[in-house]
C-alpha cells in the first residue's frame, strides 16, 4: 500500500467530515492512521503519509500530550539512536454507535472508539409505515443495546445512520424516490433526539455500504457498491470518497429502464431496474423472473462499471452477499459482458450484509476523533 494511496483515503472529505469545528488535515490524518492500524510507530506514520520525521515528532507529542495517543516501548535489544516506541490510540470515555434503518429491520452496532465492536444486535420492522415511529423504535434500540452493554452513564460521542433513502441538504432532510408515507422531508437529527452534544452522521444506506466496503480494502480507491435486499440501493466511490453528486443520487442505477419490463415501480414509473429486482427477490418469483432480473442488473452494472472504470464492483445487501441462485445470475450477466468491456473484477461484500451498519459506524467514529482532535472539544469531552 503506497503512502499517497493511503494518505488521499483518509483525508477528511465534504462528504464524511461536516464538522463545525474542522481540524487540520495532518492531525486527523495521523490519528486516522493509528486508528485503522496502517501505522504503529512513529517511523511507519511517516512512511504511510509522506510527512516529514520533525512534523510527525511535533503532531505525535502533541496529540499524546492531549490524551489522544499513548506510546509505550517495543521491548527487545537496545540499539543506538531513539528507542521505537508504538504509537497506540489512547483509551476514551465516550463510544460510537452505528444505526441501519433498512425497509424490514433496524439494526444497532456500539463500539469503544478504537474501533472495538462491544454490542450487535438487530430487530425486525416494517420502516416504510412511518419516520417517527421508526426513529422512536431506533432510539428504544439504541438505550437497549447500550444497556445491554454496560455503556449506561458513558458518553456517546457519535452516532452514524444509514437510511434506505436519499438523504440531501445540509441539514440532511430525507427525499423518498416515490411516494412513500411519513418520510418525504423527515429530518433524522430531530426525530432521533440525542443527547445534547452527541455529534450525528446522516446518509443513505448504499453510501454507508459503499464507505464501510472502501474501509475494508486498502487495494481500492474507487468502487461501485450495489445492494440487493429488500429494494435496490448504489453508490459509486472514487478518489477514497464516496460521491454524493449535484442531487445526492450518483451512482443510483434503480431507475434504469429495463427494455420489455412493464413493471409498476415505487416511483410512479413502469420498467424501472428497481421493480424488476424488487420482484425477483419476492419469495414468489419464478426462476424465469430471477433469470431475467439478474441478467437485467449484472448487464447495467457492467455496462457502469465500463463508464465509470472502478477498482472494483461489490455486491452487498441480503441477497447480493448470498451465494444462492439470484446473485449467481447477477455475476453470470455481469461476466458476460464485462468480459468484454472492461477488466473491473465483481465480488460479493467483505462485510456481508453488515456494510451499511459498520459503514455509518465508521463515519460516527470518523466524526468523534474528528471533534476529539480539537483541544476545545476535547476539553468538553473530558
Amino acid at each position: 500500500m503506497t503512502g499517497s494511496l493511503y494518505l488521499h483515503r483518509l483525508q477528511p472529505t465534504e462528504l464524511f467530515t461536516r464538522m463545525s469545528t474542522p481540524q487540520p488535515p495532518t492531525r486527523l490524518t495521523l490519528l486516522e492512521s493509528v486508528r485503522r492500524g496502517g501505522a504503529s510507530t512513529r517511523g511507519d506514520l511517516g512512511q504511510v503519509t509522506g510527512l516529514s520525521r520533525s512534523v510527525v515528532a511535533q503532531v505525535v507529542s502533541e496529540l499524546v500530550a492531549e490524551g489522544l495517543l499513548v506510546e509505550r516501548r517495543i521491548s527487545g535489544p537496545v540499539r543506538r539512536g531513539r528507542p521505537t516506541s508504538r504509537v497506540q490510540l489512547a483509551p476514551q470515555q465516550g463510544f460510537a454507535a452505528g444505526i441501519d434503518v433498512s425497509h424490514r429491520h433496524i439494526a444497532v452496532m456500539l463500539s469503544e472508539l478504537d474501533g472495538e465492536v462491544v454490542r450487535d444486535q438487530e430487530i425486525d420492522f416494517d420502516v416504510d409505515v412511518d419516520s417517527s415511529a421508526t426513529f422512536r423504535m431506533a432510539r428504544r434500540l439504541l438505550g437497549d443495546a447500550i444497556a445491554r452493554a454496560g455503556l449506561r452513564g458513558r458518553r456517546l460521542v457519535a452516532a452514524g445512520v444509514s437510511l434506505p433513502f436519499p438523504v440531501v441538504g445540509a441539514d440532511r432532510v430525507v427525499a423518498p424516490v416515490g411516494y412513500v408515507p411519513g418520510w418525504d422531508g423527515a429530518r433524522p437529527h430531530d426525530l432521533l433526539r440525542l443527547e445534547p452534544g452527541t455529534l450525528l452522521v446522516v446518509d443513505n444506506d448504499a453510501d454507508a455500504g459503499a464507505w464501510g466496503e472502501l474501509m475494508q480494502d486498502d487495494t481500492a480507491r474507487s468502487l461501485l457498491f450495489v445492494k440487493v435486499g429488500e429494494g435496490l440501493g448504489s453508490a459509486l466511490a472514487v478518489g477514497g470518497q464516496v460521491f454524493g453528486g449535484a442531487h445526492h443520487m450518483a451512482g443510483e442505477i434503480g431507475h434504469v429502464l429495463v427494455p420489455g419490463s412493464r413493471l409498476p415501480c415505487r416511483c410512479g414509473g413502469v420498467g424501472c431496474l428497481d421493480a424488476v429486482v424488487t420482484r425477483a427477490v419476492d419469495p414468489a418469483a419464478s426462476a424465469e423472473e430471477i433469470d431475467a432480473a439478474g441478467a437485467a442488473l449484472g448487464g447495467v452494472l457492467a455496462q457502469l462499471a465500463s463508464f465509470v472504470d472502478p477498482d472494483v464492483v461489490v455486491l452487498g445487501g441480503s441477497v447480493g452477499s448470498d451465494p444462492g441462485p439470484f446473485a449467481e445470475r447477477i455475476a453470470a450477466g455481469y461476466n458476460a459482458l464485462a468480459s468484454r468491456i472492461h477488466h473491473a473484477p465483481l465480488r460479493a461484500a467483505v462485510l456481508g450484509r453488515r456494510s451499511e451498519l459498520q459503514g455509518a459506524l465508521d463515519r460516527a467514529l470518523c466524526q468523534a476523533w474528528n471533534a476529539l482532535a480539537s483541544p476545545s472539544a476535547y476539553a468538553l469531552a473530558r
